[in-house]
């Protein structure tokens, strides 16, 4: 991408899309990968532009190498077409490049195309404002310290997945402090800080790989969405001797496997 910045057109991009809405993503939205698919056509576009520009800068130091001649490509007088002497690759890629940004330039300098240029001298073109603003964007991302950036990132992955759900959840780690393992189908546990590594995948629209999952010495807690259990997981849960329900929230209902189990052992 650094390299497509010697292409004016492809400077626009990179200079409009590419920089601002990285730095953005970088700073604020880095939590989620997903956040960066708004960029990846620019990106990608500037990476390709920039990976010919490479190659018509190797396609010119081979030239130069080998003393091959300033054109190598003929053009067809009969058929008005272009075709190359040789088959070395980075030389055609170039030169086709070559071709591109000729004509181009030649379209842009005839007929209604031409223009002259109507900025008076000394003046703040549009490129240089774009240009400032980049610097002093960058300026400002290299001002935000880690710790910063690191705690931004914390405080909005803790709403990825359902919102409310993950309030009742850390309001519940924070009274009850620990390590105990959560078994749960809750596909946004896993990127949850400080309840991501506690948390195994349990499978409940089938009883038997539910109850593999359960019967783990180390699952203290189960969050299970009750909508998409099966039949036989929901009357497990629901009879007193399993587990005991502590909250619901969105469909998820979240239960204590040990409270039963000590209840269990102390009743007569």
């Amino acid at each position: 991408m650094a390299a497509s910045l010697w292409d004016p057109f492809q400077r626009w991009f990179v200079g409009i899309f590419v920089i601002p809405l990285g730095l953005t993503w970088a700073v604020a939205f880095s939590y989620d990968l997903r956040n960066l698919a708004l960029i990846i056509p620019w990106a990608g576009a500037a990476a390709g532009i920039g990976l010919m520009q490479i190659v018509s800068w190797a396609a010119e130091l081979c030239r130069l190498r080998f003393g091959l001649p300033q054109s190598i490509l003929a053009r067809s007088a009969s058929e008005g077409t272009c075709r190359p002497r040789w088959h070395f690759g980075l030389v055609s890629v170039a030169n086709v490049r070559g071709i591109m940004i000729d004509e181009r330039e030649r379209v842009v300098d005839s007929g209604p195309c031409q223009r002259e240029s109507v900025y008076p001298q000394g003046c703040l073109r549009v490129g240089h404002v774009v240009g400032l603003s980049m610097l002093l964007l960058i300026t400002i991302s290299l001002c935000i310290s880690n710790e910063m950036l690191l705690n931004t990132q914390r405080r909005q992955q803790r709403m990825v997945g359902v919102p409310e759900l993950n309030n009742r959840l850390y309001a519940f780690a924070a009274d009850h402090p620990g390590g105990e393992t959560i078994a749960t189908d809750y596909q946004a546990m896993r990127w949850l800080p400080e309840l991501g590594r506690r948390s195994v995948v349990c499978t409940c629209h089938e009883y038997s790989a539910f109850q593999q999952t359960f019967d783990r010495p180390e699952v203290r807690y189960v969050l299970v969405h009750m909508p998409g259990a099966a039949a036989e997981v929901r009357a497990f849960l629901a009879g007193q001797t399993a587990a005991q329900l502590l909250f619901e929230s969105h469909g998820f209902a979240f239960y204590d496997k040990c409270h039963s189990v000590h209840w269990l052992a102390n009743s007569p």
